[in-house]
C-alpha cells in the first residue's frame, strides 16, 4: 500500500493512498477479533463531481469498490487468540478522490462510539494522469 500524510489532503491528518485506475490495493489494520473488536467499512465518499461530500457505501459513485476483506493472524505470534491483521483489498474503478472510514467496535454495541476510527483519501488516476 502506498500511503504518505500529505498537506495538499482533502482532509487534514488522513493517510493517503496513490493509485492507478484498475489498480488493486491493500489496506491492513491491527486487529484482535478474540477480543470481540473488528474493523467495519464504514463507508466510501466521493470527493468528485463539484459534489459535497456524498457517501455511498456501494461503488456507486465512488472511484474505488472494495473486493475483498479478511483476517490474518501474524506470523510472530501463533497462539490462539493472538492478534493479527485485517485486510481489505480494494480496485480503483475510475480517476477521483474517495475517502475511506473504518471504525474498530464490538458489532452488537451498536450505540457504542468506536474504538478507534481511521480514514484513508484515496486518489486514483488515469493513466494518461500519471
Amino acid at each position: 500500500m502506498l500511503k504518505d500524510k500529505d498537506s495538499d489532503s482533502l482532509i487534514p491528518d488522513t493517510e493517503k493512498i496513490h493509485t492507478k485506475v484498475g489498480q488493486m490495493f491493500k489496506v491492513e489494520l491491527q486487529s484482535s477479533p478474540s477480543t470481540g473488536f473488528t474493523w467495519a467499512l464504514d463507508g466510501l465518499t466521493s470527493m468528485d463531481m463539484g459534489n459535497p461530500l456524498q457517501s455511498v457505501r456501494t461503488g456507486a459513485s465512488a472511484a474505488i469498490k472494495e473486493v475483498s476483506s479478511k483476517f490474518q493472524a501474524s506470523s510472530q505470534n501463533t497462539k490462539l487468540g493472538a492478534p493479527g491483521f485485517q485486510s481489505f483489498v480494494f480496485e480503483a474503478t475510475k480517476a477521483g478522490s474517495t475517502i475511506i472510514s473504518f471504525s474498530y467496535r464490538r458489532p452488537w454495541e451498536e450505540d457504542s462510539p468506536p474504538s478507534q476510527q481511521v480514514i484513508i483519501e484515496v486518489r486514483a488516476a488515469a493513466d494518461k494522469e500519471l
